[in-house]
């Protein structure tokens, strides 16, 4: 394995007949090097439409969005623990709201 130094990559290992193959294979090899580096370091953001409506209708609602979806799942605390549920939604508010202010 031999090091070179790539733009906009830095520095990476290639195999010893790197050098002497087609100019058309190396840059196939650099492009899916730099695809690889890249998605290294880049955040993926995974937000679904529901977290978009949630904190939209968090917006709307006045701040009362989690309290009103909490009452709606668990039938305003007859039919399951609203007080988790009301917890659960606003973990994954927080959570959407870090990568998505």
């Amino acid at each position: 394995m031999i090091t070179i130094k790539v733009k906009g990559v830095g520095k990476v290992k290639v195999q010893e007949n790197f050098l002497d193959l087609p100019k058309s294979e190396q840059q196939k090899i650099l492009k899916k090097l730099k695809l690889k580096k890249q998605l290294e370091t880049e955040e993926v953001n995974v937000a679904s439409v529901g977290d978009y409506a949630r904190s939209f209708g968090q917006g709307l609602s006045l701040g009362f969005g989690d309290e009103i979806a909490a009452g709606l799942r668990t039938g305003f605390g007859y039919l399951d623990d609203y007080d988790k549920t009301v917890a659960d939604i606003r973990i994954a508010i927080t959570a959407f709201r870090r990568p998505n202010p």
